[in-house]
């Protein structure tokens, strides 16, 4: 409520007030939303096993959006739902220089790389807390249930994680590593989930060698900073 008011208040303040007071009805809707899912969730109405879910799908067909756009360096055709105009050449459009060549990063069905890239964020968070919750193993197979729900979940992650890589979102990078380990710290620290965490590092650090050992150009690039 605190950050509404002051919301409210810049209103007065802005040198276009219609489109500020239009974008505070915006943020205010998005608001009572937010206050809405939480009375849900408390309540149980809804699960958070289904949010995640939801989430976790939608970041993972985001990402192989994401991925196509970057193999074919340029828009899918589905502008109506919401991809813009994309290519190397295309004024506006965010890119990369590897090699002194422009690529277009990519960006899904959000406005920018970094939306995107912040998107497929919660997605691996969603995936994570699946594979954290299923029951504690080191066996490679113990059941074809379990090896299912491995590959699923594995596959997800895989394809999240090449999407993030192909937004180049320099900081999405950097806090996407961050919450993973922050996550598998915790994790390894509590008995219940200590197993899966270390089935879930192994599995992380099998697919940064894979992405760096096939995309190493393009991540060196997006890595170095120069003095301007």
């Amino acid at each position: 409520m605190l950050f509404l008011f002051f919301s409210g208040l810049s209103v007065f303040f802005a040198l276009s007030r219609v489109v500020a007071a239009y974008n505070f009805v915006h943020l205010v809707l998005l608001a009572v939303v937010a206050m809405a899912v939480a009375k849900v969730l408390r309540t149980g109405l809804v699960k958070t096993e289904m949010v995640f879910g939801t989430l976790a799908g939608s970041a993972v067909l985001q990402a192989i959006l994401g991925t196509a756009q970057f193999i074919k360096q340029g828009s899918l055709g589905l502008a109506r739902f919401g991809e813009a105009v994309l290519g190397s050449e295309v004024p506006g459009v965010a890119k990369i220089i590897v090699d002194g060549a422009k690529v277009a990063r990519s960006y899904g069905t959000f406005p920018h790389p970094n939306v995107l890239a912040a998107f497929l964020i919660l997605g691996l968070c969603s995936l994570y807390y699946f594979w954290l919750r299923r029951p504690s193993e080191w066996r490679l197979f113990s059941s074809w249930k379990n090896l299912l729900s491995d590959l699923i979940i594995g596959v997800g992650i895989f394809t999240i994680l090449l999407g993030l890589l192909f937004s180049f979102s320099r900081a999405a990078w950097a806090i996407a590593a961050l919450i993973t380990v922050l996550i598998i710290g915790y994790s390894i620290l509590a008995k219940p989930t200590f197993r899966q965490s270390i089935r879930l590092l192994i599995l992380l650090l099998a697919i940064g060698v894979l992405l760096f050992a096939n995309f190493r150009p393009y991540i060196s690039a997006r890595a170095q900073f120069s003095a301007d």
